[in-house]
């Protein structure tokens, strides 16, 4: 997405990882979950005031994956929908989609984790009313062209 024109906000959750592990605080989801949410929702909230405002910026993950996850975990209240107040609309959210799901050393979860979150995000969304779209199984320049066609107008930012 870079290529056309997007600023991309790396996911916070692989970033928390490599500064733990770089570090070696306890900020790991098989670790210590709610460390781990918290330090998200920090990194998240601080890549929000570092916005360049009237970029094209897609954030990979962010602040209320981490904030649902702590309500989850009953380690926090759910969001509020005012959050998403810096965010164009609709919101997009990618499935986990199955043949593309893969394990690495920072993402030790399964698939089936990863659709329950992906499910109570979702359904946080719905219950909120919070217009979102599923983004669809396309090959990457189309899927690119698909979400510049749903968010970017001359007048978002």
């Amino acid at each position: 997405m870079v290529a056309q024109g997007w600023t991309c906000v790396a996911e916070p959750g692989r970033r928390v990882i490599a500064q733990a592990q770089a570090t070696g605080t306890q900020a790991l989801p098989w670790q210590n979950m709610e460390a781990f949410l918290r330090a998200c929702m920090d990194l998240a909230q601080g890549d929000l005031r570092q916005r360049t405002r009237g970029t094209r910026t897609i954030h990979d993950r962010g602040g209320l994956d981490a904030a649902l996850g702590l309500a989850r975990l009953g380690r926090g209240p759910e969001p509020d929908v005012a959050c998403l107040a810096l965010f164009a609309r609709p919101i997009l959210l990618a499935p986990p989609w199955p043949d593309l799901f893969e394990h690495d050393a920072d993402r030790r979860h399964g698939l089936d984790a990863a659709l329950a979150e992906y499910d109570h995000i979702q359904s946080w969304l719905h219950r909120h009313a919070v217009p979102y779209l599923n983004v669809p199984r396309l090959p990457v320049i189309d899927r690119v062209a698909w979400m510049t066609r749903q968010v970017w107008t001359d007048a978002a930012g």
